[in-house]
């Protein structure tokens, strides 16, 4: 069996102009809306007890232009949200009950359950 390596690079984005921060901005929201689609999907199947989405019903959700992003972009997204729910099952499975849920799907925001009366003392 082979390894397959990947090379990240990060990169500053310190100085740039205002124009290509504002782009910038634009792609990760657009990207927040199909993570956001795919976790609407998934919660909704789990309040219904029906089979959980897999990348083949991501992908039919997601295509058809809705979005203002590659497709392979937001293949990848739907990809990454996948993986999360699947790594998020296979840790409760395996007794990693306190491995969190996939980002996204929480049911509470954490800003808000640490500003609550009855946390804070």
């Amino acid at each position: 069996m082979s390894r397959i390596s990947a090379m990240v690079r990060i990169v500053s984005l310190k100085g740039i102009a205002r124009r290509q921060r504002a782009i910038i901005r634009e792609g990760k929201m657009e990207a927040a809306r199909v993570w956001c689609e795919c976790r609407d999907r998934h919660l909704k199947a789990r309040q219904e007890s029906t089979p959980w989405p897999g990348r083949n019903e991501y992908h039919q959700a997601t295509k058809g232009g809705r979005f203002a992003l590659h497709s392979q972009t937001i293949q990848q997204i739907f990809r990454a949200f996948d993986a999360a729910v699947d790594s998020a099952r296979r840790n409760r499975r395996n007794g990693r009950i306190r491995c969190g849920s996939p980002p996204g799907t929480a049911h509470k925001p954490r800003a808000l359950a640490r500003s609550s009366p009855a946390s804070a003392g």
